[in-house]
């Protein structure tokens, strides 16, 4: 029934019935309620039906994983937090990674904000990614150029973005523009 209401888009029939579900002992219906909770914002419940359905039996690794980082995520831990949306990402709940990897990046986890912009761009939001990837590279992350180049695929867009960012001595930027003048200095000294 849970199931049926939620096709229908009846949410809070749908949740009631995954509730009824769970407390008769069903661990799949334990972790949608889980869910439910983590998208509402509710660490704690998230946690006592994670570990519920595991206590009934559910088998899946990813939710045991889930249930440890969750634990460690309520506690601060920005990596943890991170790992959450890499893992909600890799269950296609691209929403509750996002807000997984919001949080971890607002505690200034470079590879989380790397990472936000990887979901931003999975989902096209192109203004978004670039402005992560931007962050990222702001701060040292040398590997969120790529993600700069490949939403900036014209040469003219790269080259605007590398002299902004040079101006504001962006450090990626900075390197990027070093390594290639090395680049070209070796291969004209090659000829």
């Amino acid at each position: 029934l849970a199931l049926l209401h939620k096709e229908r888009g009846d949410t809070e029939k749908s949740v009631r019935w995954f509730k009824k579900a769970g407390r008769a002992g069903d661990a799949d219906a334990m972790v949608r309620v889980a869910i439910g909770y983590l998208k509402n914002g509710e660490l704690h419940p998230a946690i006592d039906w994670y570990s519920d359905a595991i206590e009934a039996g559910i088998r899946d690794p990813r939710i045991s994983t889930t249930l440890r980082l969750l634990i460690n995520a309520a506690q601060g831990d920005a990596v943890a937090m991170e790992e959450l949306g890499r893992v909600y990402d890799g269950f296609g709940l691209a929403d509750l990674s996002i807000i997984w990897l919001r949080k971890s990046a607002g505690l200034g986890n470079l590879d989380a904000i790397h990472n936000l912009g990887i979901a931003y761009e999975k989902l096209g939001k192109m203004t978004e990614a670039l402005n992560c990837y931007t962050d990222a590279t702001a701060r040292g992350h040398a590997q969120s150029l790529t993600g700069v180049m490949r939403i900036l695929n014209g040469v003219d867009q790269f080259g605007a973005w590398l002299t902004d960012e040079l101006g504001k001595d962006n450090p990626v930027a900075r390197e990027f523009v070093r390594e290639f003048r090395e680049d070209g200095h070796r291969s004209s000294s090659s000829d």
